[in-house]
């Protein structure tokens, strides 16, 4: 089920062990960098207009076009505001912190397993894990290919929501995407 450009499988070896966060960053967590550094983030934002994806630069991650509160995950955020977050954090925290590359984000997404979804099997069991295209979105996406299960959100859901992955790490699928800090590679 996945896409001819996600495979084959293979072996990955990382040069030195790492930590991740147990969830998405918040909209709360954002705002304090934003807050504290008066870093400007970029507008704009990818929304889905029913056939496909369409930027529209009138949205922000404090307007995103849907309800967020703070403890949503934050959105419609640049590459660059991630870097500039993640500098700030490191500087603030006085521990250095970076995106995952995509393998340790699929690594950490499958708490080392080889699940078909990274922490189930089974379409119907997803939504006990991610906010995913379910019975729920499809009522406002109608074209959505969707799994067969309700988490209940059609749009983002406050992190930490669902069960935790085999290592306790939340949200890992589903709900927002995540940058990585590695390009993209057609092989």
């Amino acid at each position: 089920g996945r896409k001819d450009n996600e495979g084959p499988q293979h072996a990955v070896t990382f040069a030195r062990p790492f930590a991740i966060g147990r969830h998405e960053v918040t909209r709360g967590q954002f705002r304090s960098f934003v807050d504290a550094s008066g870093h400007a983030p970029a507008a704009g934002c990818n929304v889905w207009n029913g056939e496909r994806w369409q930027a529209d630069e009138n949205l922000s991650w404090l307007s995103p076009g849907f309800d967020q509160d703070e403890d949503h995950p934050v959105v419609c955020i640049s590459h660059d505001d991630v870097l500039k977050y993640v500098e700030w954090l490191s500087g603030e925290t006085g521990q250095t912190y970076q995106l995952l590359s995509e393998a340790e984000w699929e690594y950490a997404a499958r708490a080392g397993g080889t699940l078909r979804f990274a922490s189930a099997d089974r379409e119907r069991d997803l939504c006990r894990f991610a906010n995913i295209a379910d019975e729920v979105a499809k009522r406002t996406f109608s074209g959505w290919t969707i799994a067969p299960c309700s988490d209940g959100f059609v749009q983002t859901a406050p992190v930490g929501r669902f069960a935790a992955n085999a290592w306790g790490l939340h949200d890992m699928i589903g709900n927002a995407g995540e940058w990585v800090d590695d390009c993209f590679n057609e092989s």
